[in-house]
This record gives structure tokens, sequence and C-alpha cells, in this order.
């Protein structure tokens, strides 16, 4: 049997429903062994809170016990990883959390996703996150789009889970 080789998954999740069906769906069909599964949570603060530019400020590595997840995210982020750990076909998967600040708005929110995807360092895979589906009006309106955009713009493969999922 060949061994296959570690491959880095960059997982974006929001605390959202849609999110939380596509780690679960990803955890049960597509996720292998040696897998190194890196959720990534971007949360939006208002501008004046942001570090400035080219420091490091605005990453927190590593524990979900950050100083910029609440509770309920926290308590989101274990949720998330006990279905990763849960699934008992698979061995030797590493779990990491990471928080990134941006700046409140779609746009910026694209943006820092595409940045930290696009980093050499983190070598990503594959990127996986969940799609609310929504309407072209609604997305028209400004609502919505952030799957259509990474999946357009990344450069790596992207795994888009609708949502509601019918196989979650």
């Amino acid at each position: 049997m060949v061994k296959q080789r570690k491959r880095v998954v960059l997982v974006l999740v929001d605390g959202s429903s849609a999110a939380e069906a596509a780690v679960r769906f990803f955890a049960n069909t597509v996720m292998r062994s040696n897998d190194v599964v890196r959720f990534a949570h971007f949360k939006a603060v208002p501008k004046r809170q942001l570090p400035p530019a080219g420091s490091h400020g605005h990453e927190q590595t590593g524990s979900t016990e950050s100083a910029y997840l609440t509770a309920t995210e926290s308590d989101f982020f274990h949720k998330l990883e006990s279905y990763i750990l849960e699934v008992e076909e698979v061995e030797n998967v590493k779990v990491e959390h990471r928080t990134y600040l941006c700046a409140e708005g779609k746009h910026e929110l694209c943006q820092a996703i595409e940045s930290v995807i696009s980093r050499p360092e983190n070598k990503v895979d594959l990127v996986v996150m969940g799609s609310r589906g929504l309407s072209a009006l609604e997305k028209m309106r400004g609502l919505g789009g952030t799957s259509d955009y990474i999946a357009k713009r990344c450069g790596h493969p992207v795994l888009r889970v609708p949502y509601p999922c019918v196989v979650c």
C-alpha cells in the first residue's frame, strides 16, 4: 500500500450552520489519514482596532482560547474539532485553529481570506467552505458570494458544500 502524503486542508468557518455542515461533510467523505486540518476563522472588527499593516498581530494561532474569541466561538471550534476526531477510519489527523482579524465588510473579508490562502508558508492543498446558496438577486445586493469569490480567485481546489447539505 502506498502511503499518502500529508495534505493541508484549510477549512473556512464563521460560526454558521453552513460552516458546520461543510466540516461534517468533509470529515465523513473527503478527509484522509495524515491530513492537517486548519480551521480558519475570520473575525471582522472596525478598522481602528486592526494592528498596523505589516505587523502579524492580526493573526492568532494555536489554541481556540485566544483573546479574539468569545466563549461561543470557542465552543463552536471545539464542536468542529470533535467532528474531525470522531471519524474512526482515519488516523494521525492534526487539527489547528487560527483566528484572523479583518476589517468589516464583505470585500475586506474576501481579500483577507485570499491573502491567507495565498501565503507560501501555508501550503494549502484544499480549501473547504460552506455555501449558503443565495440567489442571484441577493448576490447583486451584496449579500453572500464569498464562496464564489474564493473559488474563482484562490488558485487552489475548493470544496464548496451547499447548505442545507442533504448528506451531512
